[in-house]
């Protein structure tokens, strides 16, 4: 038999705390205090995807590649905190750092973002919203392959 669910209002709240803008990321990308994390695939990252829809394939100068993939098992679930902890302190991901995380849309950046924050603790990571997809849009941004 079917479970009976009572109607309820979920009110979502917005926390631009965790969300980072584009003059942000100009910034920390410029400054080198931040650390800027693509989580796209590598060829996305490199520039070099053959199936690419952007008019400025590539990255935002200073990011490093991790791929939200890497977060997850065969199984596709997530991966223990110890191998997380390893993926991260591999990359220099430190807890001392701002971590910006972006990828073309914002959505793979979430998986990251909630893989530092819920399981790991960081306590500075943000979100580029505008994600790559903007950056590359405006010409004066640099644009690295």
């Amino acid at each position: 038999s079917a479970t009976s669910v009572k109607a309820a209002t979920f009110n979502a709240k917005v926390h631009p705390e965790y969300l980072a803008t584009m003059a942000e990321v100009q910034k920390a990308s410029a400054s080198g205090t931040y650390l800027i994390i693509d989580a796209r695939a590598e060829n996305e990252y490199d520039g070099t995807n053959p199936e690419t829809t952007l008019d400025r394939p590539g990255h935002v100068p200073s990011a490093i590649n991790i791929e939200y993939t890497n977060m997850l098992d065969a199984k596709g679930k997530l991966k223990s905190n110890d191998d997380l902890k390893a993926i991260f302190a591999k990359n220099g991901v430190t807890k001392d750092k701002t971590v910006i995380v972006y990828c073309k849309t914002s959505v793979r950046a979430g998986i990251i973002f909630h893989v530092l924050t819920s399981a790991l603790d960081y306590p500075n990571v943000k979100v580029y919203d505008g994600a790559f997809l903007e950056w590359q849009l405006k010409t004066s941004n640099k644009v690295l392959q």
